[in-house]
């Protein structure tokens, strides 16, 4: 049973792991996109800005601490470090 054309992908070398994992995502790829799925990359971009928006609350922290004295401001730190 097959889902995809035979002359549409090169056969991968046998011995070599890469080469079959790029032909099998190839196909997996062609597989999915001729079924009508799309590719979603809204994980990705959540933790992204996830990542960029705790790095900007850490900097911020990270100034206010150099500004201010720890005795004064360790419950912002404290804020950044959870985050």
């Amino acid at each position: 049973m097959s889902f995809l054309p035979h002359n549409i992908l090169p056969p991968p070398n046998p011995y070599s792991p890469i080469e079959a994992k790029q032909t099998l995502d190839s196909a997996l790829k062609l597989l999915l996109t001729k079924n009508g799925y799309t590719e979603n990359h809204r994980h990705t971009d959540v933790k992204l800005v996830c990542g960029y928006i705790s790095i900007i609350a850490a900097a911020a922290a990270t100034g206010y601490s150099y500004v201010i004295p720890f005795e004064e401001c360790w419950w912002v730190l404290a804020i950044g470090v959870s985050m």
